[in-house]
C-alpha cells in the first residue's frame, strides 16, 4: 500500500474494529475525474475484509461500459433491420403466410427474451458478465445465418424456421437486462443516469437505424445472387441478416478487452472490484441488507406497468407498419420496404435530435414530468393512424396482380386482401400524410419515454444489486411484446385499423392517468433517503 492510500483509510483499533470496516478519512477520497490524480497498479485489499477492493483504472471501466453500449446497439440493430422485412420475407418463403402467423414471428422476439432475461440477470449476480455476453452473442451470430438461410427448407417449413431464429435472437437479447444491470453496478450513483441514459440512447438510435441499414440493401432485389455451391443467397432480405452476424463477430472479439467493475459483492469466491470513488462505510453483501432502508416498491411495481404498457404499444406499432402500409396504398414487397426505411430514417434523424435534448430538458424539468410529456405524444401519434371518412382502399379485386419487373419477372398480389379482411370493403383509406407524420410524432415519444423510464427506474431502486430487478425489468416489457403483436395484428385482421389503433390509443391513456395516480411516488432513492446522497 503506497502513501496516498495510507492516508486514506484508517482502521480502528482491535477492540472496535471487529467487522474489519475500514473507515476513510471524510472529504479524503481521491477526486478520480481529476487530470493530476496518478492511479497505482496495485488493488488495495484490507485483510480482514477480502471482499473489497479498490480498483484505481478508471479508464478500463468506462472502455468496458462502453462496449456495453456497442452491444446494445447491435441487438438493438439486428431487432429492428429485419422488421419491415420479416412480412414480405415470409410472403416470399410462402406465400399463403397471413398477418397472425406474422405476429407470432414478431413476439417469437420477445418470448426468448421473455424467458432469458431473468435468467441473465440472476447468472450476473452469481458470475462475471463477460460469459452471458458471450453466449448471447454467439446464439444471435448462428441465428442471424440461420434466418438467411430460410429458402432451403420447403414453404412449409420455412417459415417455421424464421420463427425459430427469431425466438433464438429474442433469448440472446435477454442480455439487455444485465447490460442494464453492469452499468447500475459498475457505476456510481452521480454516473449512474448519464450512463443509462446513454444505454438507453443506443437502443433507440439503434432501433431506427437498423431500417435504414437495410434500406442500403434495397438495390439487391430478390431473388439477388447465389453462390451455388454453399446455397448461399444475398438479396434485399438476406444481407442485413449476414450484415448483423458479420458485426455480432466484431463484437465478440471486443470483448477480449472487457474487464468487469462492480460495487456489489456477487459470490464470495467472486472478488468485486470497487472503483476509488466508492465509499467504503457500511458494505453490505446482497445477502445482507439490513444496513440499506427498502426501496418503493408500489413505485417500482408502476414502472414495471409502465414498460409493459410502453413496450406493447411500441412494438406493436413497428409490427403493423408494414402489412398496413401495403393493405392501404396496394405496395408492392419492395415498395413496402423502401417506403418504410424512409420513414425510419428520418424517424432516427429525429431521435438523435430527442435524446440529445433530454439530455439538457432534465437540468430545468422533473424527469417525471417529461415522461408524462412523452406519453402524450405517443398518444397523438397512435391517434393520427386511425384513417379519416374518405375513400375505400385499394382491394385485390381491382388490382388482381402486378407484374414487378425488380422481381425476376414473378407476380404478386398487392392490395386489402377482402377475402381475409372483411374490412376493406368499408373502413375509410389511409391518407398519406397520417403515414408520414404519424412515425415522426412517435420518434419525439419513444426514446424520450424509453431514457427517462429507466432512469426513473434505476433511480428509485438506489444501491440494492440491480441483477434480478433489471431481469424482470426487461422480461415486462418482453412479456408485453410477446401479447402486443400477437393480439393486435389480430384485432387488425379481423376488425381493422380503425378499431385496432382506437385501442392502442385506450392503452397509452390508461398508462398516463395510472402514472399521475402515483405521480408523487416517482421520485430518487435519495429523495427518500437523503442520508444516502453520495459525497
Amino acid at each position: 500500500m503506497n502513501s496516498i492510500q495510507k492516508k486514506e483509510l484508517i482502521s480502528l483499533p482491535n477492540d472496535s474494529e471487529e467487522d474489519g470496516t475500514l473507515i476513510p478519512q471524510k472529504q479524503q477520497i481521491p477526486d478520480v475525474s481529476a487530470a493530476e490524480y496518478n492511479p497505482v497498479n496495485n488493488l488495495t485489499i484490507h485483510p480482514d475484509r477480502n471482499n473489497i477492493a479498490v480498483s484505481p483504472k478508471i479508464h478500463n471501466k468506462w472502455w468496458s461500459i462502453r462496449i456495453i453500449y456497442f452491444t446494445m446497439f447491435l441487438f438493438a440493430i439486428s431487432f429492428s433491420m429485419v422488421i419491415t422485412n420479416v412480412f414480405p420475407y415470409l410472403r416470399t418463403l410462402n406465400r399463403d403466410v397471413d398477418k397472425g402467423f406474422y405476429g407470432w414471428v414478431i413476439s417469437a422476439f420477445s418470448i426468448g427474451q421473455f424467458f432469458s432475461a431473468p435468467l441473465f440477470g440472476w447468472w450476473f449476480n452469481h458470475r462475471p458478465a463477460r460469459e452471458v455476453f458471450v453466449l448471447a452473442l454467439i446464439t444471435s451470430m448462428l441465428s442471424n445465418i440461420l434466418y438467411a438461410y430460410g429458402h432451403v427448407f420447403s414453404p412449409q417449413v420455412a417459415i417455421y424456421i424464421i420463427l425459430l431464429t427469431r425466438l433464438i435472437i429474442g433469448f440472446a437479447f435477454g442480455s439487455a437486462s444485465v447490460m442494464r444491470a453492469y452499468i447500475a453496478s459498475a457505476t456510481t450513483e452521480s454516473e449512474r443516469t448519464s450512463a443509462l441514459a446513454n444505454l438507453n440512447a443506443t437502443r433507440s438510435v439503434g432501433f431506427f437505424i437498423g431500417p435504414v441499414i437495410g434500406f442500403a440493401f434495397q438495390p439487391i432485389s430478390y431473388p439477388g445472387y447465389t453462390i451455388p455451391y454453399i446455397n448461399l443467397r444475398f438479396n434485399m432480405y438476406t444481407c442485413p441478416a449476414y450484415f448483423c452476424s458479420i458485426f455480432t463477430f466484431i463484437n465478440l472479439i471486443s470483448f477480449i478487452w472487457f474487464k468487469e467493475f462492480s460495487v456489489f459483492k456477487k459470490k464470495k469466491s467472486y472478488k468485486r472490484k470497487v472503483t476509488e470513488e466508492t465509499p467504503l462505510i457500511n458494505q453490505k453483501s446482497e445477502s445482507d441488507t439490513s444496513g440499506k432502508p427498502p426501496f418503493d416498491k408500489i413505485a417500482i411495481i408502476v414502472c414495471i406497468l409502465q414498460i409493459l404498457f410502453f413496450s406493447a404499444v411500441w412494438c406493436s406499432f413497428e409490427t403493423l407498419t408494414t402489412p398496413y402500409s401495403m393493405d392501404e396504398f396496394a405496395w408492392t414487397n419492395q415498395q413496402a420496404i423502401f417506403y418504410n426505411n424512409i420513414v425510419f430514417a428520418i424517424s432516427g434523424i429525429l431521435s438523435l435530435g430527442i435524446i440529445i435534448a433530454v439530455k439538457y430538458l432534465v437540468k430545468y424539468f422533473q424527469e417525471r414530468s417529461l415522461h408524462v410529456t412523452a406519453l402524450i405524444f405517443l398518444a397523438i401519434a397512435i391517434y393520427i393512424c386511425i384513417p379519416w371518412p374518405g375513400e375505400l382502399p385499394y382491394v385485390k379485386s381491382e388490382v388482381l396482380r402486378v407484374n414487378n419487373s425488380l422481381v425476376s419477372n414473378t407476380t404478386e398480389v398487392v392490395g386489402c386482401d377482402y377475402e381475409r379482411q372483411a374490412w376493406c370493403l368499408y373502413v375509410p383509406k389511409l391518407r398519406e400524410f397520417q403515414f408520414w407524420l404519424s412515425p415522426i410524432l412517435f420518434s419525439i415519444a419513444f426514446p424520450m419515454s424509453g431514457i427517462l423510464l429507466m432512469t426513473i427506474f434505476s433511480k428509485i431502486l438506489g444501491p440494492h444489486p440491480p441483477g434480478l430487478y433489471m431481469g424482470v425489468f426487461t422480461s415486462a416489457g418482453a412479456l408485453a411484446r410477446i401479447v402486443g403483436p400477437a393480439s393486435f395484428s389480430h384485432l387488425y385482421m379481423y376488425t381493422g385499423p380503425q378499431v385496432t389503433f382506437a385501442t392502442i390509443v385506450g392503452v397509452v391513456v390508461l398508462s398516463v392517468l395510472l402514472y399521475l395516480i402515483f405521480y408523487h411516488r416517482m421520485v430518487p432513492y435519495t429523495h427518500r433517503y437523503p442520508a444516502y446522497k453520495p459525497n
